[in-house]
């Protein structure tokens, strides 16, 4: 074999620094990440639950047992599979919501405003002195109160609104803040009622969705109601320590087309330009100074069947 034909001697290569490994092991984890919080997000927050008619709802009973309904050994599966890439998702911020083509048009939109309450709950009611729930099947259910702004609270109560409400809702635009509205927007429920829905289904409906928002993102928001309760006692350093300290929220429905009727029957018709609203929709409770019972999540979502905030077991 002549010199020119001969191959070069192979130069070793080095092994794999640890850092190449951590970058390689890191993407990997990616991956595996995207993959899981995409298929379990899709499987547990497709609406199998409220959103579905009878029959699609029972075929999927039938399919996989008690799975539409969130109950069976399935659902508990899912649930612990989504809530470590859940925990991943919020610690690094990589939020896995997105539309296929474009964002829905919204027909509601809502800001969390945080209530500090010095008096007990009472016996009956909303567990909100002075208020009391209403429901009507255009915006759904909300306090009613004689002191939502611009009237001044009570003595008693304190009104924190997010740094991100509107002063004017005719006229409303925000630059900056931006990582605020995105940690507020994990809040975020949309309270409008289905169509013809009874008030009846419509509370159980709200009660279950509450109860997701606490267990999905009981921490997150237990650490915002604790940044909200610290900022505003730096700002009020003799005041008492709030026996209750409430997250709402600030809920607007907005004015667009709605069909009615059906077949040839069927017409758009356009509200006028505008929204309605503000309405303060409760969510969830903490107790600053109650210790975490063991078993339950340390906030209180608000149960709209019997209008009290109830422990919600882990």
């Amino acid at each position: 074999m002549s010199q020119d034909t001969m191959p070069e001697q192979a130069v070793p290569v080095p092994p794999a620094s640890p850092r190449q490994v951590a970058l390689g092991m890191l993407i990997l984890f990616q991956l595996v990440f995207l993959i899981v919080a995409n298929i379990a997000g899709y499987i547990r927050y497709v609406p199998w639950n409220d959103e579905l008619k009878d029959k699609p709802k029972k075929l999927v009973n039938r399919l996989v047992p008690k799975f539409a309904d969130e109950e069976g050994h399935f659902w508990s599966w899912t649930d612990r599979i989504e809530a470590a890439p859940r925990r991943w998702m919020q610690l690094t911020g990589q939020d896995q919501d997105w539309s296929l083509f474009s964002p829905s048009v919204g027909k509601a939109t809502g800001v969390p405003v945080v209530l500090l309450l010095w008096d007990e709950e009472p016996a009956t009611g909303p567990g909100i002195p002075g208020s009391k729930l209403q429901y009507n099947a255009k915006d759904g259910f909300h306090l009613v109160t004689l002191w939502n702004p611009p009237a001044a609270p009570p003595d008693n109560v304190v009104w924190l609104p997010s740094e991100n409400a509107p002063l004017d809702p005719n006229n409303y635009i925000r630059i900056g803040k931006v990582r605020v509205r995105r940690y507020e927007g994990e809040f975020y429920v949309d309270g409008l009622p289905y169509k013809d829905e009874p008030r009846e289904d419509a509370a159980a409906r709200m009660t279950l969705r509450m109860q997701k928002l606490v267990k999905n993102s009981d921490d997150a928001a237990q650490r915002y109601l604790d940044w909200r309760l610290r900022t505003w006692q730096r700002q009020n350093p003799a005041a008492p320590y709030p026996k209750q300290v409430l997250l709402c929220e600030y809920f607007f429905r907005i004015h667009g087309p709605k069909i009615e009727g059906e077949g040839e029957d069927r017409k758009v018709i356009l509200e006028e330009h505008g929204w309605d609203g503000p309405f303060l929709i409760p969510q969830a409770r903490w107790l600053p100074a109650e210790k975490k019972q063991k078993g339950q999540y340390l906030l209180q979502p608000f149960d709209y069947s019997d209008q009290r905030f109830h422990p919600l077991a882990q």
